[in-house]
């Protein structure tokens, strides 16, 4: 819940700041942007991202680890960190841009400065963790082996989001969405409770991604 509402927060907040990021700069351009979304970092995740651009649309690949935390955290009540692993997604993202600058550069296949999007997102995401397990006891004296545990998932997602870009190239894009589990194949998450990651906060996804374009 407290991501649910963070994401909340970011994405109206970005919506009032559409009317201020300055689209006046028609000459400079962008194709590509590289962006990083902090929000994972509060679970022990990092989760990095490329774009570039089509005519009224823009090709997203997501990149992300996690898990360096978990040791130290993974035993401590309402638990937000995240099992060591790694995630990758391929988003296609189709641009509502905002005035007749922006669907201009959307059309000539071009970042827009301030415009809504939908996006549709494919995810594989692979996580692991140890654990002490029984192998049996002498007497009052039990015996457990370390075994690492693994599992992997693919995962769908809807999302709206905001993008925005200055005439820097400072590009900000918050985003919600939902998350739709396909298939887990492991011991930790089922289809119904599909925990937490660097791409999804149980059935939903959420984020801000800032960085530059170019």
């Amino acid at each position: 819940m407290m991501f649910m509402k963070k994401g909340i927060l970011l994405f109206a907040v970005s919506i009032i700041l559409c009317g201020s990021v300055g689209a006046q700069d028609s000459v400079r351009t962008f194709r590509n942007a590289i962006t990083v979304n902090p929000l994972p970092l509060m679970g022990g995740g990092l989760l990095m991202a490329y774009e570039h651009t089509l005519p009224h649309a823009g090709i997203e690949i997501d990149a992300g680890v996690q898990g360096w935390q978990w040791e130290k955290h993974h035993d401590v009540p309402m638990n937000v960190h995240m099992r060591p692993g790694f995630a990758v997604a391929a988003g296609y993202k189709y641009f509502l841009p905002l005035g007749k600058k922006n669907r201009e550069l959307t059309t000539d296949g071009c970042l827009p400065r301030e415009s809504f999007y939908l996006k549709m997102r494919l995810a594989y995401m692979r996580q692991w963790s140890s654990y002490n397990t029984y192998v049996g006891n002498d007497g009052w004296d039990i015996h457990t082996l370390k075994r690492t545990f693994h599992e992997q998932s693919i995962h769908c997602a809807l999302i709206l989001g905001v993008q925005l870009v200055t005439k820097n190239g400072l590009t900000l894009s918050p985003y919600f969405g939902v998350n739709i589990p396909l298939w887990i194949g492991g011991p930790f998450h089922t289809i119904q409770e599909p925990g937490l990651s660097v791409i999804n906060f149980a059935l939903l996804t959420t984020g801000f991604k800032v960085g530059w374009a170019f």
